[in-house]
């Protein structure tokens, strides 16, 4: 079955073995796989693969696995992550192994998969699921999308690790009116988001003009993002919330921040 991330392995060349190893001199059979898939054409590499005996299928599996696991090939470009990708995939379709399984987590060569296939990444705001474009620097209702909240229009957090703004959770919106107001003390919360690095590192690195996904080694794409909810009664009666609530994208699952 197709999987979103299979975007990316349709072959948009026709280049041969011949000319690739007139380029790269003489390539192991690996390497002619993986150097094939580089240069986008799939359709070679995966003819390449099927000549393959089990103990070549292994060898390439414990390469890219054990020996280069997934952070090992987060510096170099994006075309060779998703060449490592498609041979994966391909290894997985010999084995008969699933590339997703129901109700278990997705793991980070898929979510990196996936994200460099266009799909955008969601956070969760007060129980309203969102999508993130850091390239236009906004959180779009995934249900609504002409409803968006400007990052720009919040506040950054003291420690500038995040981003904070009063939220109505009626409307969905940010509210820009007064928060002591009683009347809507009801439906107002404060939200703290992670920053950038956390929200989306693949758009930060492009906005950067990175040629790499060296950004992902300390900042991996999270299957779930939720958004920190301070009630706004506790804020202004505590004076300061942020270390009132656990953060729940903290890696510390749920203990709370000290400063």
């Amino acid at each position: 079955m197709e999987q979103p991330e299979d975007i990316l392995f349709r072959t948009t060349s026709n280049i041969t073995v011949a000319e690739l190893q007139g380029i790269h001199g003489d390539l192991l059979p690996t390497d002619i796989v993986l150097t094939m898939a580089e240069n986008k054409n799939f359709d070679a590499a995966k003819a390449e693969f099927e000549t393959w005996d089990d103990t070549a299928v292994y060898d390439m599996q414990y390469f890219l696995n054990v020996a280069f696991p997934h952070k090992e090939w987060l510096n170099g470009s994006a075309d060779t992550f998703i060449a490592r990708g498609f041979v994966m995939k391909l290894i997985d379709e010999h084995n008969g192994w699933p590339r997703e399984i129901p109700g278990q987590p997705l793991s980070a060569d898929v979510l990196t998969l996936r994200r460099l296939a266009g799909f955008l990444p969601h956070i969760d705001l007060a129980g309203e699921d969102f999508t993130i474009d850091w390239r236009l620097k906004e959180l779009r209702e995934t249900a609504k999308p002409w409803n968006s909240l400007r990052i720009r229009e919040m506040e950054l957090s003291p420690e500038g690790g995040a981003y904070l703004a009063f939220y109505d959770k009626k409307d969905h919106r940010l509210y820009k009116g007064d928060p002591a107001s009683p009347e809507v003390q009801d439906n107002m919360v404060i939200i703290k988001i992670p920053n950038e690095l956390t929200l989306d590192p693949v758009a930060v690195g492009w906005e950067c003009g990175l040629n790499d996904l060296s950004l992902l080694a300390a900042n991996p794409i999270r299957e779930k993002l939720v958004a920190q909810v301070i009630p706004v009664k506790a804020y202004l009666s505590a004076g300061d919330a942020e270390n009132k609530m656990p953060d729940e994208n903290d890696r510390t699952n749920g203990v709370r921040r000290m400063r």
